[in-house]
């Protein structure tokens, strides 16, 4: 019975907002290592054009993460706001 409680005061928002709110921080943590990688193929390239070629292309595809990220997080302040409910405190 007190588990049967509990599991009804789960709101579905919430569990779905810590979902959210942790793939957000996991992307970011792993866009900025990935930065990182890509200066690291930048300092080591020694002029070879293939190699800058990939960092710059390792580079930007970091940079897109980050943008999707962000975008993705602001969706959800959005379809909040859409439906009317009130947005997470943070």
């Amino acid at each position: 019975m007190i588990a049967n409680a509990a599991v009804n005061n789960i709101n579905v928002l919430e569990v779905l907002d810590r979902i959210v709110n942790w793939t957000f921080s996991f992307l970011l943590i792993f866009a900025v290592i990935f930065i990182f990688y890509a200066a690291f193929l930048f300092l080591t390239a020694g002029g070879d054009p293939e190699k800058i070629n990939k960092a710059k292309s390792q580079l930007l595809w970091s940079v897109v993460a980050i943008v999707i990220a962000l975008v993705a997080k602001g969706v959800v302040f959005i379809i909040r706001d859409l439906l009317g409910l009130p947005n997470p405190s943070p």
